[in-house]
């Protein structure tokens, strides 16, 4: 065992956690039921043991040091990854159980299946939560180290294998277009997207999935504006001569946003299939079983919605 850890009490790392999200300490101890003084003293020895303020104060209200907003990320993965070890349980009971899922997802995926999924977890599983975790990009380097800490990575087909895996939804390719965009056909041809600037998302996920369709087809596009948002899409599409190439089941929902419009895309390109990715060491968890069956649950209903 590290030597830092023999230092440090780990339960001083939930207070850590509480003080950096709360950034105040009356507050921090409110949320974790310790009285103000147990937290000052609480906050006092984290300061001591990394040689830094971690809160400082600024006019009336604190901030996080540097080193404190480097370490939040790094310390809300850990406490999660600390909670999921101590809630393993053989049993798993959705109706009482208090658990924390995590699911690593493309900005696009979790617009299409946040709905069902937190619907079906709000109704099953009260108290317990799911963690919607940004994508890095669709080729993770290390998919075995993010498989083993995460519950559930959303990915489609073609990107990795070797892993368990559950099928969620397909969907296939469109175009937005502004409505006032008369150049622009009911229908678009594969090779005529290379004729128009695009607007793009420009999010790890979406862009290695757009660049992998585009790759069959060997079409490289002209982007002439890119967002990381997937709302502000159309509104760079809108008054514009610009389109935009996305899934239909994201277009359908960015169409009433702004006044674009859908056009197909004839012949269509390939569809793709999002699959929950999982790694082995999940696989005799009950809960994590629960939380397969949900997202089985989850991709039924999105069948439909086909």
């Amino acid at each position: 065992m590290s030597t830092s850890l023999t230092r440090l009490d780990l339960n001083l790392l939930v207070s850590l956690l509480a003080l950096l999200e709360e950034r105040n300490v009356t507050r921090a101890g409110q949320r974790l039921h310790i009285s103000q003084p147990a937290m000052s003293s609480a906050l006092a020895r984290l300061r001591r043991h990394f040689g830094d303020e971690l809160l400082s104060r600024c006019e009336q209200e604190y901030v996080l040091t540097p080193l404190a907003s480097s370490l939040l990320p790094a310390l809300r993965e850990a406490i999660a990854m600390t909670e999921r070890v101590v809630d393993t349980r053989w049993e798993f009971d959705p109706a009482s159980a208090r658990r924390h899922f995590s699911i690593m997802v493309s900005d696009y995926a979790e617009l299409v299946l946040a709905t069902p999924f937190a619907a079906a977890l709000s109704e099953r599983a009260p108290q317990c939560s799911v963690h919607f975790l940004p994508l890095p990009d669709a080729r993770v380097d290390d998919v075995d180290a993010v498989l083993r800490r995460t519950d559930v990575v959303v990915l489609p087909h073609g990107f990795h294998s070797g892993y368990p895996c559950l099928d969620l939804f397909s969907d296939g390719w469109c175009v937005l277009a502004a409505s006032g965009n008369t150049a622009v056909a009911q229908t678009i041809t594969p090779d005529q997207l290379t004729k128009f600037p695009h607007a793009a998302l420009n999010s790890a996920g979406n862009a290695a999935l757009v660049a992998q369709v585009l790759a069959m087809d060997n079409l490289e596009l002209w982007v002439q504006a890119t967002t990381p948002h997937f709302l502000a899409l159309p509104f760079l599409v809108e008054g514009t001569d610009r389109i935009a190439l996305v899934q239909r089941r994201h277009a359908q929902r960015l169409c009433a946003a702004a006044e674009v419009r859908i056009v197909p895309i004839s012949p269509s390109m390939p569809r793709f299939t999002e699959a929950a990715w999982w790694h082995p060491i999940h696989d005799a968890d009950p809960g994590h079983r629960w939380l397969r069956t949900v997202l089985a649950d989850a991709s039924v209903e999105l069948a439909r919605d086909q």
